[in-house]
């Protein structure tokens, strides 16, 4: 029987939303948890609803349910308005309206926002047509970095080492009715992931996270959704002062300026170059898979944060938390340009304190399968990040799948950034 509390509606299915699940699980103040569409981890905490995936029925589906809540958690129904729409019906919801999700949405707004905004960014340049932008490329040399300007999944980025690369993924994204392209220069140095849960006037930052985007060790290989995080990663109190000043403090001031109504989530793609921290990009709601690494650390204290941000009224932060966590990705063979479907998942016994979070899977029958390019999450935390990695990485040896890939450096070379 369910509790006495809030109930909370989670929209999404992958391991971003299976790691909400989990960590609004851990709130007392929960009722009754549903998802939608949800996945087979999520399954097992909250009632999903794999019918309702498109905006009327998630709305349909919270009036029906009695949600107190609704969380968001990828960028596509963001982009469609779902956030106009539930608060339209006077119903609760958290994450930013339609047109303050163009920040993830169109990479040519956000950068254009960037540039009124005075925060550092990579010099770039946005084309509509193929033959403008392949002129463009000399301006701006190589290595050169090529973005479709839409929502791509995460993988709509290209560091083209030579013309001919860089051709074929502006041609690629071109091809596309209507498509646009954003050329930048390439950027050296480190990057991190800098997140903060936003109430339309205040911003609550949340430990800092870093994400190994490339799919194979030593940052090789085509870029991915992301193939493990680590939280929090050390930053000096300088940088840490940088990052609020530099990018946070001017972007909640932009959003205010342009009357962009934002209570959710913000995250911030950001590279410690040698002058300084430099946006790369924004998110609209957690990155995934840093959710997968970040959430676990916040104990039972979620859902209230949550709740805070959607009604406006946020406590100060930052937040402290204790320890570190580890999150790999465990992901499909041919992943991430044409990933294997349907191999059978087998999964042993986990060590006490690892979670195991559904990226993309299904179930045939009784069988947990393969169902897209990032499969699993492995997650623990500990009082250090090297022992939270021992965790992670023994625990990859008890999940078996047909052309199962992961990575064996995350977080190994991590250092404290100044």
């Amino acid at each position: 029987m369910a509790r006495d509390g809030m109930n909370v509606l989670i929209i999404g299915s992958g391991g971003r939303e299976h790691a909400l699940a989990d960590a609004l699980s851990r709130s007392p103040e929960l009722g009754r948890l549903l998802a939608a569409p949800g996945n087979p981890g999520i399954a097992q905490l909250a009632t999903c609803f794999p019918g309702a995936d498109t905006p009327g029925r998630w709305l349909e589906l919270a009036r029906d349910q009695a949600v107190d809540l609704t969380v968001v958690g990828p960028e596509a129904p963001l982009a469609l308005g779902v956030v106009d729409l539930f608060r339209e019906a006077g119903l609760a919801i958290l994450g930013p309206d339609r047109s303050a999700s163009r920040l993830e949405s169109s990479k040519r707004f956000a950068k254009g926002c960037m540039e009124r905004w005075g925060i550092p960014t990579a010099r770039y340049a946005a084309f509509s047509e193929f033959g403008e932008a392949l002129r463009a490329l000399p301006d701006f040399g190589f290595p050169v970095v090529i973005k479709d300007s839409a929502l791509a999944g995460g993988k709509g980025v290209t560091i083209a080492a030579d013309p001919s690369q860089a051709s074929s993924a502006l041609e690629r994204i071109l091809s596309r009715a209507g498509a646009e392209v954003v050329v930048e220069e390439f950027l050296q140095g480190t990057e991190l992931s800098l997140l903060a849960l936003m109430d339309g006037q205040s911003a609550f930052t949340f430990p800092i996270c870093q994400d190994h985007k490339a799919q194979r060790e030593g940052d090789q290989g085509p870029m991915t959704g992301g193939m493990g995080v680590i939280c929090p990663l050390p930053v000096s109190q300088e940088l840490r002062g940088r990052l609020d000043r530099e990018i946070l403090e001017p972007t909640l001031q932009g959003l205010h300026g342009g009357g962009l109504a934002y209570r959710g989530v913000l995250y911030c793609g950001v590279l410690v170059t040698e002058q300084g921290p430099k946006l790369l990009e924004y998110n609209v709601r957690f990155g995934d898979p840093e959710a997968e690494a970040l959430l676990p650390l916040l104990g039972g204290g979620l859902l209230s944060l949550l709740r805070a941000a959607a009604s406006g009224r946020l406590p100060a932060g930052p937040l402290d938390v204790q320890g570190a966590s580890a999150a790999l990705i465990l992901a499909a063979g041919g992943y991430p340009q044409a990933a294997q479907l349907g191999a059978k998942i087998e999964i042993g016994d986990l060590a006490s304190g690892v979670r195991l979070f559904h990226c993309a899977t299904a179930r045939r029958g009784e069988q947990l399968v393969v169902a897209g390019g990032r499969v699993l999450a492995l997650q623990a935390s500990a009082a250090d990040l090297p022992s939270a990695l021992a965790s992670v990485y023994a625990a990859a040896e008890r999940v078996r799948f047909d052309g199962m890939q992961f990575r064996r450096d995350i977080g190994l070379h991590a250092a404290a950034l100044r």
